[in-house]
């Protein structure tokens, strides 16, 4: 009981320093994911839109080895690189938004996906 109180107490605080460190409220985005050349490989675009969201972690970090988005869509860029998957986007931003700079936001739920696929 008392390990089970621990790790529920670490969950909670974990969860707290996370939203802690976000620049913001979450908020949900419909547009298309893409992997572009450069940093902050995954990226994307607001549906309308003339900005670019760079995806990281919680922590606000871009590890190249460990890709910020779940496994299913990651297994998408795997077969085909050039796809383009467009979404309902749950987002939590990590940097504030700011005119001409491309804003960090933590993915953290997707809905609603529709692939294309490379016109190769």
């Amino acid at each position: 009981m008392r390990v089970a109180l621990l790790v529920i107490a670490f969950i909670l605080t974990a969860t707290a320093a996370a939203e802690a460190r976000m620049a913001g409220p979450c908020f949900t985005v419909h547009g298309r994911l893409s992997i572009y050349n450069g940093s902050f490989v995954h990226r994307i675009w607001p549906v309308n839109s003339h900005r670019l969201l760079a995806l990281v972690d919680a922590t606000g970090r871009y590890d190249e080895e460990k890709a910020p988005v779940p496994a299913s869509l990651q297994h998408v860029f795997d077969k085909d690189p050039e796809a383009r998957i467009f979404a309902n986007f749950r987002l939590c931003p990590i940097t504030r938004s700011r005119p001409g700079v491309m804003q960090h936001v933590h993915l953290i739920g997707v809905v609603h996906v529709v692939v294309v696929p490379s016109a190769r």
